[in-house]
């Protein structure tokens, strides 16, 4: 494991998961900065690696503020491919910006191919109004536990951090594996199950 993630910290489960699965690694010196915030083109590449998926090769990008040259060519190109980012109205895609918790939690549904129900009747938090684009990501995150939040608001705008982001995608692949309706740490996964999911 990493030197910065202790054994009784609220993410070590999540973090020994992903990077016993190749989802994640750390830096040269061993450690993992889980404070750490997290970019756009760097939560893309901890989804897509979540998820196993393939990165195609990329030879132009629809992103004006994007480039073939930069190490996250693949994973843009391969997000985009999927339909999981179309990018902002101007045509960027603002790369080195840290994403927020909504953005990542669309990013990563989009990814895992979660059916939504998108008649949200009812405000899912004070923060997020029940007809705004996005209420059916987090009345889905709300309703399988997948984000803890702190009191009836959301925080949609927040960024996410390296432990924040491997704590969701591990708690999402826990719930695609078990078959579970909601979140919990005591659900038990089968080794032979969650090889079938990286497979």
């Amino acid at each position: 494991m990493f030197h910065d993630v202790p054994a009784d910290s609220g993410y070590f489960e999540s973090v020994r998961f992903l990077k016993e699965h190749g989802v994640i690694g750390g830096y040269p010196d061993g450690s993992f900065k889980p404070d750490n915030v997290v970019s756009r083109v760097e939560a893309l590449k901890f989804i897509l690696n979540g998820i196993n998926s393939d990165v195609m090769s990329a030879t132009d990008l629809p992103f004006a503020d994007t480039s073939v040259r930069e190490w996250y060519s693949g994973f843009v190109a391969t997000a985009y491919n999927r339909s999981v980012v179309i990018g902002y109205p101007d045509g960027t895609f603002r790369p080195a910006n840290t994403v927020n918790k909504v953005e990542f939690l669309k990013m990563l549904l989009l990814a895992m191919e979660v059916d939504l129900d998108t008649q949200i009747t009812r405000d899912v938090y004070a923060d997020v109004p029940h007809d705004a684009w996005l209420a059916p990501y987090v009345q889905f995150a709300k309703d399988t536990n997948l984000i803890v939040h702190d009191g009836g608001l959301f925080h949609p705008e927040a960024g996410m951090t390296r432990s924040e982001v491997a704590d969701l995608i591990y708690r999402l692949i826990v719930l695609k594996v078990s078959g579970a309706e909601q979140f919990s740490a005591g659900i038990q996964v089968s080794e032979g199950d969650v090889t079938r999911f990286f497979n």
